[in-house]
Order: C-alpha cells, then structure tokens, then sequence
C-alpha cells in the first residue's frame, strides 16, 4: 500500500516521511483477511496504468504464483506487472501488523507498523523507482 502510495505520487520520493503521514493513509493498517486476493484500485499513475493492491496474506508467494498462470492463460500476461513488496517491509513493520491485525492490538500494532514502514521507505522506494523505469521503458 505504501508503495502504491509512492508510485502514484501521494508519498514523496526525495523527502523524508512522518510516522503522521504514514497514519493518515486511508488503507494504512486496515486489512482484514477477507480482503486478502481481492484487487483494490489506488489510482492512475502519470502513464495511464491502473494501480492497484492485492494482499495475500501467508500465502503470499503461491498466489502471486498462481496469479501470474492466470494471467499467462487468458494471455494478459505482458499486459499485468506484479509486484511484490514483500522483500522491502521489514520486520518490525510486520510486526506491527500482526500485533494490530491479529491480535487487535490497534493502539500498539498501528504505530510500530508505521514506523517500521518508515525504516522499510528507502527499499520501497528503490522499487518504485525501478518500476517505473520498466513502465516508461515499455510505454514509449
């Protein structure tokens, strides 16, 4: 969701971020299980591409698996470009998530989450930024 938010330009890529904005975030820290596989659309980047979310919860890895052979088969392929944060989000955001997501643990979860989504900003927005290079590399 954070890098959704870097990608269409609602976070910033060259200035430092407050645990406060992090919070402010509509979908920060506010997923249930029963939204996990279900796309939520997040905006239009500069270049016209639909942005989306998907959380898959521990399965993470198997679903996106599965995802992309859906893809290949109704031949979207090169069309859908998934990416997976998961490799940027440190442990103390997890952390934080699971306190407040799992164990309700909202006023404790929420804040270490964010902030362990502030430590986690540099490699997110590493990411972005090589998205985005594929995307325009593709587009014109």
């Amino acid at each position: 969701m954070i890098a959704a938010h870097l990608h269409l330009g609602r976070l910033p890529m060259d200035r430092p971020v407050q645990v406060r904005e992090i919070l402010a975030l509509p979908l920060f820290d506010r997923a249930q299980a029963s939204d996990f596989g279900i796309p939520c659309y997040m905006g239009t980047d500069t270049l016209g591409h639909a942005v989306y979310i998907i959380g898959f919860g521990s399965g993470a890895r198997e679903c996106s698996q599965a995802m992309e052979s859906v893809l290949g088969i109704m031949g979207w392929a090169g069309e859908v470009f998934l990416v997976d944060v998961l490799d940027c989000i440190g442990v103390t955001a997890r952390l934080g998530g699971m306190l407040s997501r799992r164990l309700g643990w909202v006023s404790l979860g929420r804040p270490l989450a964010a902030w362990g989504m502030l430590r986690s900003l540099e490699g997110l927005r590493r990411l972005v930024q090589s998205v985005k290079e594929v995307l325009a590399s593709r587009h014109g």
